[in-house]
């Protein structure tokens, strides 16, 4: 071989050597620095999103004591003549809170007495009929919502 061809391969070979290392370094250092940010930015990004839904839920809550509060929710649970001002009510509270799909109002026999939708081909929330309200006095929510309003209420009376 002459000493051209020899030093090509010797060439080629640092070359090949070098590029080598630095892939593996690339793999050994970076790789594991790369796996630490997306892990590091997921994290950031679910508490971000749990901050979100835990606010949701503290405003729904405070908003449905609110409610609960109202002269004008409590003269309708002895007055059913005063129905259209809280439909009014709701279906402004529903506007104003564009994250609601629902409000109702389910009486203490599990029947709907009072709701308004918002569905994704309709924006705009609107009051639903008489007839389409419905009976949930069989669903979990609603068996789950008594015995949790009976603690409720004890706890603040005690």
């Amino acid at each position: 071989m002459t000493k051209k061809l020899q030093l090509f391969f010797l060439f080629l070979s640092f070359a090949l050597l070098l590029a080598l290392t630095a892939y593996g370094v690339d793999r050994l250092y970076f790789a594991n620095q790369t796996e630490e940010v997306i892990l590091n930015n997921a994290v950031s990004k679910s508490k971000e999103k749990e901050k979100t839904l835990q606010e949701f839920l503290r405003n729904s809550h405070n908003l449905l004591h609110s409610i609960n509060e109202m002269d004008m929710f409590k003269t309708y649970l002895n007055d059913t003549s005063y129905k259209n001002e809280l439909e009014q009510f709701f279906l402004a509270l529903s506007k104003a809170n564009t994250n609601f799909m629902q409000i109702r109002y389910i009486d203490k026999d599990g029947i709907e007495r009072i709701r308004v939708d918002r569905d994704k081909k309709h924006p705009e929330p609107f009051l639903v009929s008489l007839e389409n309200l419905q009976n949930k006095s069989n669903r979990y929510y609603f068996t789950n919502s008594k015995s949790t309003r009976f603690h409720y209420r004890r706890r603040i009376t005690s």
